[in-house]
C-alpha cells in the first residue's frame, strides 16, 4: 500500500476501533494494536477507557513508550521504573 491507502486504512482502523463499546464488567478497558505499514514503520493504536485513563496519564504512557523505544533500538534492555502512587 503507498502512503496515502496506509493513512486511510489507519484511520478507518481508529474509526471502527473506537466505536467498539467496553464491557466495564469485564476487563480490560483498554484495546492495543500495533498496525505494520511498513518494513520501517509501525503504529500503535490504543483505545482506552477513560475510567482508567485520564489526561495525566498521556505523559507518562508516552514517556515510558518513548524510553523502551530507545532502549530497543539502541538493543540495550528495557527498563520499567516502579511508577508512584
Amino acid at each position: 500500500l503507498d502512503q496515502n491507502e496506509n493513512a486511510d486504512l489507519r484511520q478507518l482502523l481508529l474509526e471502527q476501533e473506537a466505536k467498539i463499546p467496553f464491557q466495564l464488567t469485564h476487563a480490560p478497558a483498554f484495546r492495543a494494536m500495533a498496525i505494520l505499514e511498513s518494513e520501517h514503520r509501525v503504529t500503535l493504536l490504543f483505545v482506552l477507557h477513560h475510567l482508567i485513563f485520564d489526561g495525566s496519564s498521556v505523559a507518562v504512557l508516552l514517556q515510558e513508550l518513548s524510553q523502551a523505544y530507545l532502549s530497543l533500538i539502541n538493543h540495550e534492555p528495557v527498563s520499567w521504573r516502579p511508577l508512584s502512587t
